[in-house]
Order: C-alpha cells, then sequence, then structure tokens
C-alpha cells in the first residue's frame, strides 16, 4: 500500500515544478522570466525548509504519518489557489473529447514501458552493489546489462517516434535544450548527495535526532535561497548565462568535494561553512536551465521542454558488521561497547564520505555542458 501510494504522488507531483514554469512562462514576457523564475524557486526553497522543520518536528514529537498527513491540507490549499487562474494560450487546443481519445497515443506509453525499467534497474543496482550483493556478483552485473540494453532499445523507439516521443526530436537537437537538460541532471543529483545523507551523518555521529539533524542543514537551504535571489539580477545586469553558470559548477564541486573531508571531530564551523559553499553553488544555477530553454524553444513545445560494510571491519575488526548495518544510524549505540564507538563513528562518517566524491563529479561534470 505504501508503495501505490508514493507511486500515486509521485505520478501527480511530476506535473507540479514543470506546470508551474509552464504557467509563468505563458503569462510573462521573455525579460521578466528570470525574476519571475527566481522568486518561484525562492518559495520552492521556502517550503523546502518549512518542510525539514515541520517533518523533523513531526517524526520526533508525534508519529512519522503526520508527514504525509499535512500533505492533504496543503494539497487542498494548492488546489484552490490556482482553480481561479485563467492562462492565455500560445496554441490552439484540442476539445476535451478528442484529446482523450488520443491520449494513448500523445503519452507514448510503449516509451514509458521502456523508460520505467530502466529507472528501476540502474536504482536496484546502485542499491544492492556493495551491500546486498558485491559489485562483480551476478546480479548486479545483471541489472547493469539490462539497464544498458533496455536503455539502447528507448532510445531507438524514441528516434523512431519523432516528435512524437516523449523526448521530442526537434527539442533534443536544440544544443540548449539537450544540454539543459544534462546540466540540470548532473547538478541535482550533486546536491542531493549532502541534502539525503548529511543527516544520516548527524543523526549517527553527533546523536542528532531528526528534528536537529533538519535544523543542521538549515545553513545550505538558506545558502541555496540567498544564491537563488543573487542569481536573477546578475543574469538580468550581465545578460548572459554562462558565467554565473561557471560560478554556479565551481561552488557545487568544491563544497560537494568538501563534504567529504568531514569527520567525527570536524568543527561546527567546517561544516557549516561547506554546506554553505556548496548550497550557493546549487542555488545560482538551480533556474539556469529553466531560462537557457525557455529563450531556446517555441511555446507549444515549452511543457515538454554506502561503503560502510567494508569500512568497519577496517577500524574495528572483531566487530560485526550485520546488527550495527540493521540497527541504522542511531540504533547501534544501543549495543556498541564505548571502546569501539570512535571506530564505529570513524567508519559512518568514511562511508557517507564516498557519496560525497560521487557527487563532486557529477557536479564538476555538469560543468562541461554549460
Amino acid at each position: 500500500m505504501f508503495t501505490v501510494g508514493r507511486f500515486i504522488a509521485g505520478f501527480g507531483g511530476a506535473g507540479i515544478s514543470t506546470g508551474t514554469i509552464t504557467i509563468i512562462s505563458l503569462c510573462a514576457p521573455l525579460e521578466k522570466l528570470p525574476s519571475l523564475i527566481g522568486s518561484t524557486m525562492g518559495f520552492n526553497l521556502l517550503g523546502l525548509v518549512l518542510g525539514l522543520l515541520s517533518g523533523g518536528a513531526f517524526t520526533s514529537y508525534t508519529i512519522w504519518r503526520w508527514c504525509l498527513y499535512v500533505n492533504v491540507p496543503v494539497g487542498v490549499l494548492a488546489v484552490l489557489a490556482i482553480l481561479p487562474l485563467r492562462i492565455p494560450e500560445q496554441t490552439t487546443k484540442q476539445k476535451p473529447q478528442t484529446l482523450l481519445r488520443n491520449l494513448h497515443k500523445q503519452l507514448d506509453i510503449i516509451l514509458f514501458i521502456l523508460f520505467a525499467p530502466a529507472v528501476l534497474q540502474i536504482l536496484l543496482a546502485l542499491q544492492f552493489g556493495g551491500q546486498t550483493y558485491p559489485w562483480n556478483s551476478p546480479e548486479v552485473i545483471g541489472l547493469l546489462c539490462g539497464t544498458a540494453a533496455t536503455t539502447v532499445v528507448w532510445g531507438f523507439w524514441n528516434r523512431y517516434r519523432g516528435d512524437e516521443a516523449m523526448m521530442p526530436r526537434s527539442m533534443l537537437r536544440q544544443k540548449n535544450v539537450l544540454y539543459s537538460g544534462i546540466y540540470k541532471a548532473l547538478a541535482t543529483s550533486a546536491a542531493f548527495g549532502g541534502i539525503y545523507y548529511l543527516p544520516i551523518y548527524f543523526q549517527a555521529v553527533h546523536v542528532a535526532s531528526v528534528m536537529m539533524s533538519a535544523v543542521y542543514i538549515l545553513p545550505m537551504i538558506v545558502s541555496q535561497l540567498f544564491a537563488s535571489a543573487f542569481s536573477v539580477p546578475a543574469i538580468q545586469k550581465i545578460g548572459f548565462i554562462i558565467p554565473i553558470a561557471l560560478v554556479s559548477t565551481a561552488f557545487l564541486s568544491t563544497g560537494t568535494r568538501l563534504y567529504s573531508l568531514i569527520q567525527p571531530d570536524t568543527s561546527r564551523a567546517k561544516w557549516i561553512g561547506f554546506q554553505i559553499l556548496g548550497a550557493f553553488g546549487f542555488g545560482a544555477g538551480l533556474q539556469l536551465p529553466v531560462i537557457a530553454v525557455q529563450a531556446a524553444i517555441k511555446g507549444e513545445e515549452l511543457s515538454s521542454g554506502i561503503a560502510m560494510q567494508s569500512q568497519i571491519p577496517r577500524y574495528i575488526p572483531k566487530a560485526n558488521t550485520t546488527p550495527i548495518l540493521n540497527a541504522g544510524a542511531t540504533g547501534f549505540r544501543t549495543f556498541i561497547a564505548p571502546e569501539d564507538m570512535p571506530g564505529v563513528l570513524k567508519a559512518y562518517a568514511n562511508s557517507i564520505d564516498r557519496v560525497f566524491y560521487l557527487a563532486s563529479a557529477l557536479a564538476t561534470a555538469s560543468g562541461v555542458f554549460l
């Protein structure tokens, strides 16, 4: 049931960001888009701050289900807010009866059937590799090969469908669109490594509650918010996106690389500074791909537009890794001997930092597509 619920939520949530940007693009002239999109991203980050704090409070002081219950009234308010809107259309829309009759063709169900297993297989391979199975096991290798094969078939089908595909050929041929998509995918992957794994570090190493782990990453969120507000007027003043994108990539790659240096004895000033640096880079580049795409495509195309298993034996040779891993980020403290605790904490820190190596590499790679 939980899986079904997440599927439904993801199905609906997938269109929120795209729909918001599309509405703004249809209602505002091009010269005002950067400031309006920056404001939208600012409210998005503000919501992230409130979500982290409220989610941590619900989990710490009530039951975690309230993190889900609260979405219902918030969602209703969002729907009521957009119902009165009248959005100007840039193209002639089909009648509802005609649209529903041809919906299966426009959605390209076959492409989705090919795309979803490719994503599922790579996620399973990354989840199983080094934890449930060795990286050279037949299970992991099979998943990686399956990902490659399904992706190739998906690519051929996308090419066959042309402009009717999930990713229209006419859009992929435009470098601004293709490179903006790759840039945002790499930069977002790099940034979310810190967003997801720094709270685990704080809970495991600093014995922080869920609430306090959310508070500890507030420097990251505030820095993103500030950078997002800074980049918009900078773009308008300079008139070019590339200089801001270069600054964004430099800050993001440096900050995520510094995350990997965090250890149990790292001072608070350092990990706060690392967060500010990396998050400033992500925030500064957050809306750049959207602005670049909007300036490049036509109105009718707009809407389309852990290594811990090996770390513990290294620092505590006599330790049994299985109960430590199964206990989660805080439960291991109930049965680990005091003399072994420094080794476990160091193992946690050194296993999490592998994530930040990848995040730094992704952030650096995003600079290739500027």
